[in-house]
């Protein structure tokens, strides 16, 4: 029972062993047929036939995701060089705008104070000129002033009591008390007689006013006060700040569509150095692009 048994197991051995060493010299053979040959390895040649089956079988796929590729480049450039070129010029023409809006409206102000304050000057030297002379009544004096104030198409003279009241005026309507602003107020208590005020008045418009004590005044007769709008002011400093954003938008326009030339001249000629050079490593040696440019694009191409 055991010989058969035996014999049996041993020669399932020695076939076992006589095929597995025919597989051996086989595979050595084949393996040196193929060294001989120059033939790449059998899990190379596997390898090879997987990638060309998955290129034919998902080439779309593999043009679709260059594109994405290509657009996520033109994605990464763009914000780069929105938070870097961009961003440095948008800083810059906004800090520009906000310089000239700034010094515009210092330059109109400036010319209207100038103005006011040469005329206050010129009646204040007037009337001191008059009060120490001594001769005639320096209230009549100080009406036949109001009354001939050649500028009244620009500015408005009043003659302001002890109190701040107005008493006449150069335009023949005496305001209301409550349309008074600080500075007449201010003037009547400070030391250097006189005082100024920039703001809106209560009927809202915008105006700028200068009052003075001058030399020998009296009760009824105790300052003068000047008062011009700023509406036409405002408008003037509107249009030239206005003027200037026109330019700073056309400016910002052409730095975008320049930029966006800039990057497309970029991204498209790389992007196709890309999708050649994925073609060459998949094995497509026919894949050429044609130079177009002698920059440095031209000769990484």
């Amino acid at each position: 029972f055991l010989l058969p048994s035996y014999g049996f197991s041993f020669g399932y051995k020695r076939k076992g062993v006589s095929f597995a060493l025919l597989t051996e010299a086989r595979r050595k053979n084949l393996c040196a047929a193929r060294e001989r040959s120059h033939l790449p390895p059998q899990r190379e040649l596997r390898g090879l036939r997987r990638e060309r089956f998955n290129c034919s079988l998902f080439g779309k796929a593999k043009i679709q995701n260059s594109e994405e590729v290509r657009r996520m480049a033109v994605k990464k450039i763009t914000k780069r060089w929105i938070f870097n070129s961009f961003g440095a010029i948008l800083v810059i023409l906004i800090a520009l705008e906000i310089a000239i809006a700034v010094s515009v409206k210092n330059y109109y102000y400036s010319s209207v104070k100038r103005i006011v304050s040469a005329q206050a000057e010129t009646i204040s030297g007037l009337l001191s000129e008059y009060s120490t002379g001594g001769e005639g009544n320096y209230e009549s004096y100080f009406r036949s002033l109001v009354a001939s104030f050649d500028k009244r198409n620009i500015m408005e003279l009043m003659v302001l009591d002890k109190n701040g009241r107005a008493v006449i005026t150069s335009s023949g309507f005496v305001p209301e008390t409550s349309s008074m602003t600080a500075d007449c107020t201010d003037a009547l208590s400070s030391l250097t007689g006189s005082a100024e005020f920039v703001g809106g008045m209560a009927g809202g418009e915008k105006v700028y006013s200068m009052t003075v004590v001058p030399n020998g005044s009296t009760d009824n007769f105790r300052a003068f006060r000047l008062v011009t709008s700023l509406k036409r002011v405002d408008t003037q400093i509107t249009v030239a700040v206005a003027s200037t954003g026109l330019i700073c938008v056309a400016i910002i326009f052409f730095v975008i569509a320049s930029g966006s030339y800039f990057i497309n001249s970029i991204v498209i000629p790389v992007g196709q150095i890309g999708d050649a050079a994925r073609k060459i490593a998949e094995g497509d040696f026919n894949s050429r692009i044609e130079k177009t440019t002698d920059d440095e694009i031209g000769d990484l191409v």
